[in-house]
């Protein structure tokens, strides 16, 4: 009787010292944006795209560099190949990317290439001074992401807009480049998305640096 004591007292023992590790799950969190799109793409188009900043200043920028690889690869997933030569490109694309301020004025393109005439007017964003907003009770910011396709074949003297696409959202990142790879999925979500309408666009994702 008392052998069976001992060992009932040390099997209890050894029950409340053991360690037990507890991986905490991670955390789901998910991004949201509006997302309006104007195209009159049939899905079918091919051919090599030449792509550029709208702002002149970021084309060597390194955050740029990493939106110009993403959209590339979501445009060869959709048909199309990025080229970086003039001559051999069949449509122009234009990114913007930013953080909307009402102190900065509007950016206007008007240049030639390849002989064809392009002029627009787009949103000036502001890139490293981002003016706070309060949404959902709390501080954040407004964030957007522009992409432009022009049709360099459709005309003898212009190029032709066939895919105006708009994406804003709203959040308390202020770091425009760890924003970089959910903004292009919510831009590319359903390429080239529904014509003429506004949308709202969700991804799930883990966040690991509070962006």
């Amino acid at each position: 009787m008392i052998r069976l004591l001992y060992i009932i007292f040390i099997v209890t023992f050894l029950s409340g010292c053991a360690v037990v590790d507890v991986v905490a799950p991670e955390r789901t969190f998910y991004t949201q944006g509006t997302r309006y799109v104007v195209h009159d793409l049939k899905g079918n188009e091919r051919g090599n795209i030449l792509l550029k900043s709208t702002n002149k200043s970021l084309q060597g920028d390194l955050i740029y560099r990493g939106y110009e690889k993403e959209i590339s690869n979501y445009l060869l997933q959709n048909g199309f190949r990025t080229t970086t030569d003039e001559n051999e490109a069949d449509y122009l694309g234009y990114i913007n990317y930013g953080f909307v301020s009402d102190q900065k004025e509007k950016e206007i393109i008007d240049t030639i290439f390849k002989g064809k005439s392009i002029y627009f007017e787009t949103q000036n964003l502001e890139l490293t001074n981002p003016t706070r907003i309060i949404f959902k009770g709390k501080y954040g910011y407004e964030r957007s992401l522009t992409f432009r396709m022009y049709d360099l074949n459709k005309d003898n003297s212009k190029g032709i807009l066939v895919l105006d696409s708009k994406l804003t959202s709203k959040g308390s990142c202020n770091k425009i480049g760890e924003l970089r790879a959910d903004f292009t999925a919510m831009m590319f979500k359903n390429f080239p998305g529904k014509n003429d309408k506004v949308e709202k666009i969700t991804i799930p994702g883990i966040n690991l640096t509070g962006c």
